[in-house]
């Protein structure tokens, strides 16, 4: 009620509102109850007043529709884009870890490079194990990397429809978002069949192109079917620009390595 005088239960300064003037505590009167306690410990885990749940549900039927309202400067309702593409990472990481995909991934890669003969000895295949585990440390940072990539393919070619570059890459964060959380099924179907283990990249290349058709259908009034060749191709076309830049980088690191040692 308007006027009325509460103490706070922090710094015991008499305030009227919901804050207190004095020290910003918030006035809780009620008790906490297993409810109350989930609730919070979930807001402290996923900032859920930040719409996690409400973002997802909205990308999981209409990823076009949110976009489209981010970009007009409907945030409130929405998570960050980065924020909840880094949530979506994050649990897509634990999946990958938990089931044991990145320990099958890692023995095909050695049992390709013996096949080739870059591996020949115990020695280097346990260089090799250390260095691939070495980069499970940045496992979620690597998959942002990919979107500038990703974002200048696809204003190249949606130029027609003129949005910033900054769109763009807002666009594709949802993306990389709401596709690396459905990508958590398909680690799951890996897990009971490690056979699909080599359709990986391809199914999160259609994935993705699903989750594009979508957002081009409702964005760019752009068919299904076409938004979907259209985004499969911008994705992969990103993909292997990202993959050249890391080769490149590599290439470099190597040469500036056998220079100074």
């Amino acid at each position: 009620m308007t006027g009325e005088k509460h103490q706070c239960k922090n710094c015991n300064h008499s305030y009227e509102g919901y804050f207190c003037s004095h020290c910003g505590q918030k006035r809780i009167e009620e008790r906490w109850t297993l409810k109350k306690l989930t609730n919070q410990a979930a807001a402290a885990i996923f900032n859920f007043e930040k719409g996690y749940f409400y973002t997802f549900r909205k990308l999981l039927t209409n990823p076009g529709e949110v976009v489209q309202n981010f970009l007009n400067g409907n945030t409130v309702n929405y998570s960050n884009p980065f924020r909840y593409t880094l949530i979506g990472i994050a649990i897509n990481i634990f999946f990958v870890l938990s089931l044991g995909i990145w320990e099958l991934q890692v023995d095909a890669t050695i049992e390709t490079y013996r096949e080739l003969g870059i591996i020949s000895s115990a020695e280097k295949e346990a260089t090799m194990r250390d260095q691939m585990q070495f980069f499970t440390k940045f496992m979620n940072v690597l998959p942002f990397l990919m979107v500038p990539f990703i974002s200048l393919v696809s204003m190249l070619f949606l130029r027609k429809h003129k949005l910033f570059y900054a769109e763009h890459f807002i666009m594709n964060t949802f993306l990389l978002g709401q596709a690396t959380l459905y990508g958590i099924l398909n680690l799951i179907l890996i897990y009971f069949i490690p056979d699909l283990l080599s359709f990986m990249p391809l199914i999160g290349f259609l994935i993705a192109a699903l989750v594009y058709s979508q957002i081009f259908h409702h964005m760019f009034n752009i068919n299904y079917i076409k938004g979907f060749f259209l985004g499969f191709l911008i994705y992969i076309i990103g993909f292997v620009l990202f993959l050249f830049l890391g080769v490149a980088i590599g290439i470099i690191m190597a040469i500036l390595f056998a220079i100074l040692s």
